[in-house]
């Protein structure tokens, strides 16, 4: 790793007034192979209302060596090195690109749920969050509907599907089984209830 400036990431006069999210990616070992197919991939990427996300997104690719294990992605702990360089990269992309709000900042697997697993499980966003990137939760706000879904129970599945919507996720289709459970298993890489080293996903 090394120290990014404000000139060292500057391949962005195309993207002009287009951009409006900040998406993370993962890449293992053919890192030219991820980027291309970073920008085919976003032909089929959708968020808060949004299709074909690759002309209105920037993406930062992460290194992390997942693997499988009886069936499950296992993400390794990611580099405190690579963590601080993608901060560093990610704020000087927001102070030129003020307008991409917090919920703009997203994993692939957000933007492709059931198809795209990474940044993974081990991404610390909330990390990314005290440094001024991203969203998070507040605790008294968690707290309370623990409180209530320990009281009144989960909410059924449409009022889920209207929160996931709300929040940006691409509900088309979220009546099938196979889709609904791709989102249901998004949602909680972007905020994972626990923080675990080798977490799987």
């Amino acid at each position: 790793m090394y120290p990014i400036d404000a000139t060292s990431y500057r391949s962005v006069k195309g993207f002009n007034s287009r951009v409006r999210f900040l998406i993370m990616h993962y890449t293992a070992v053919d890192f030219a192979g991820s980027v291309r197919a970073l920008s085919s991939d976003a032909a089929f990427s959708a968020w808060a209302g949004r299709n074909n996300l690759n002309d209105t997104s920037i993406g930062i690719e992460n290194v992390n060596l997942a693997s499988v294990k009886n069936g499950k992605l296992i993400f390794p702990p990611y580099h405190p090195v690579q963590i601080a360089a993608i901060i560093q990269l990610a704020q000087d992309i927001l102070q030129r690109y003020p307008d991409i709000t917090p919920t703009q900042i997203i994993g692939h697997s957000d933007v492709a749920p059931g198809r795209k697993f990474d940044p993974g499980a081990a991404f610390p966003w909330q990390t990314l969050f005290t440094a001024g990137i991203g969203a998070w939760f507040d605790e008294a706000t968690k707290q309370y509907y623990l409180d209530e879904f320990a009281g009144q129970g989960l909410p059924d599945q449409a009022a889920i599907i209207g929160k996931l919507k709300a929040y940006g996720y691409n509900t088309s289709g979220a009546t099938d089984a196979s889709v609904y459970k791709n989102l249901i298993q998004a949602f909680p890489t972007a905020f994972p209830p626990r923080r675990l080293a080798g977490h799987s996903g």
